[in-house]
């Protein structure tokens, strides 16, 4: 029987050393987190109710492409990023807004520190449940957390409503909050901060606000308070998303906030934003499938590959090479042939390379200025902007939102919504797409923007659609082209039948047009069959050429009837 001392035990002080490390955290308090699971046993289920899931951590792959999107850069709102020393200039603002929370609250409970109470009291529970990760911090501390961010987004949102609608403030704002009146007179500094609190991990529950304005109320929290302060909630909700919606009619409040009624479905800012933007689009067919058959760019052309972009990298490095051994072996031949056939050689050699530029099926890849205008290899099978007004195509605006979008064959007309972009458009959408990914088993805004992406390819077709009137922006067309194109990453792949539909009915129109059937057929029967129509041709040429050296040399005049 063999010894098991001679069995490797190399592996085991690394794996005990391993188990330590997980079991035995210096920076977690097991005390508290014993104490939190005994209340959370103890407690009733009815505190739990309203709490569900809804602030997440932003997906890797997400938080990669664009770190300054998803991390807030001037203000902390919730537990994630509320130790970062950089945000702590905003602690002064924070607590401003806490002293105008304290002077509005009813002469009996004239305290900041009851209203924490009470926060800690009603909200702890469904407040950690919200959350994806693990809060490690006390209940009195996640209460003032709450009670401080709560009052400065409300502060926030109140200003900003009543600035937006003209309204004068007639005390309405405190005296004390005159620093953060004049800090949102800044409009730089206003989109600052709006780009923060509606980022993912940037988010408190709509209850936390509600539940502040309820305790300002002077008499009993009946029905009709929780009603007027659910409404006046609402009202700053309409206003922040008519100013950071991408489908504005043209001025105010979207159409689709017009008819909100209530606040009770919404979990927090985004999740409002997301869940207006989204409204009325038909979701009848089911979750996120792969039923339709959709196709990506690295299919064959005609079958979903790139629109008008005939690739001839080959031709072009490759026929070069070809009349290399043409030049060597005009050089062993005597010496007036020989230049010739050199001359001939080099000449033919970039004739053949300018043929296809000429023809407008040049590779993009041979121009580094265009790099950044190739299809991914992964896009979405849809033609661009330029190449369906090649086809006739027509391109309409809507007033309404993505559920506007619909393809009329029969006109050749492509209805698009009317999109707003600005310096918050980017953060805005990636945050939605970020929260749509962790959130929502349909991935609408995900699949729109690679609807966007796939017809936006270069700046020419972002200012056509800015001359249509479907995107409207005072940003340069590079950048709008630049930002539907970095957007284009998303976790997995999505299928939305009610876009897809749209997207399939268009491909099928365009390939039904001549143009492009014969650009097929030339690519197909033509390009190719380039190695053997260039293996032709330079035979002909080579046999010409010999006969023009040859004659130039020796006189063949005899070889011909002359008078």
């Amino acid at each position: 029987m063999p010894s098991t001392s001679n069995q490797p035990t190399t592996n085991q002080p690394s794996m005990n050393k391993l188990t330590s490390i997980h079991i035995s955290n210096p920076k977690f308090d097991e005390e508290k987190w014993a104490r939190q699971i005994h209340r959370a046993l103890q407690g009733n289920k009815k505190d739990y109710c309203g709490g569900n899931l809804c602030i997440y951590n932003v997906p890797r792959i997400l938080m990669s492409s664009d770190p300054q999107s998803y991390i807030p850069q001037e203000v902390a709102i919730g537990p994630y990023h509320f130790w970062r020393p950089e945000l702590y200039e905003m602690s002064w603002y924070k607590l401003l807004s806490a002293r105008s929370t304290q002077d509005k609250l009813p002469k009996r409970e004239k305290s900041f520190f009851k209203l924490k109470a009470q926060l800690r009291k009603v909200l702890e529970l469904k407040f950690r449940a919200s959350y994806h990760r693990y809060l490690d911090l006390s209940g009195s501390t996640l209460a003032m957390m709450m009670a401080v961010d709560g009052s400065f987004l409300l502060e926030f949102l109140e200003i900003c409503t009543n600035l937006g609608s003209a309204e004068t403030s007639n005390g309405s704002i405190s005296s004390e909050t005159s620093d953060l009146l004049k800090l949102t007179s800044r409009k730089s500094t206003v989109d600052a901060i709006l780009r923060d609190i509606v980022m993912l991990e940037n988010q408190i529950p709509l209850f936390v606000l509600k539940e502040i304005l309820i305790y300002q109320s002077t008499s009993a929290a009946d029905n009709t308070v929780v009603d007027h302060y659910d409404a006046k909630l609402l009202k700053m909700l309409k206003y922040l998303y008519g100013y950071l919606t991408p489908f504005k009619k043209r001025e105010g409040c979207s159409p689709e906030a017009s008819t909100l009624t209530s606040t009770d479905k919404y979990h927090h800012l985004l999740g409002f934003l997301y869940d207006t933007m989204t409204a009325g689009v038909d979701l009848s067919s089911g979750k996120n499938s792969g039923c339709l058959d959709l196709q990506y760019g690295t299919a064959e052309e005609g079958q979903g590959g790139n629109f008008g972009n005939i690739r001839n990298t080959d031709l072009e490095k490759q026929a070069p090479e070809t009349l290399k051994g043409m030049a060597g072996f005009a050089k062993g031949l005597a010496t007036p042939i020989g230049a010739v056939l050199k001359g001939i050689a080099s000449s033919l050699g970039n004739i053949i390379t300018y043929v296809p530029k000429l023809l407008g099926c040049s590779s993009q890849e041979t121009n580094p200025q265009n790099s950044s205008k190739y299809r991914p290899e992964d896009e979405l099978r849809i033609p661009s902007v330029t190449e369906l007004c090649k086809v006739n195509v027509n391109i309409v605006p809507t007033t309404g939102g993505i559920s506007s979008i619909k393809f009329e064959a029969d006109k050749g007309a492509l209805h698009l919504p009317c999109v707003t972009i600005d310096v918050n458009s980017g953060v805005v959408l990636r945050n939605l797409v970020a929260y749509e990914a962790s959130f929502s088993e349909h991935l609408i805004l995900a699949r729109y923007i690679e609807l966007m992406n796939g017809i936006v390819d270069t700046a020419k077709d972002a200012k056509k659609l800015k001359e249509k009137k479907i995107i409207m922006s005072n940003l340069k067309d590079d950048e709008v082209a630049d930002l539907w194109n970095g957007m284009s990453k998303s976790i997995k792949l999505t299928h939305v039948e009610f876009l897809d539909n749209k997207i399939v009915e268009v491909n099928k129109y365009y390939d039904s047009r001549w143009k492009v059937r014969a650009r097929r057929m030339m690519r197909r029967y033509l390009f190719n069959s380039w190695q053997v129509l260039l293996f032709l041709a330079t035979l002909m040429f080579l046999a010409l050429m010999i006969l023009q050296a040859f004659c130039s040399a020796y006189n063949c005049t005899r070889f011909y009837r002359t008078t």
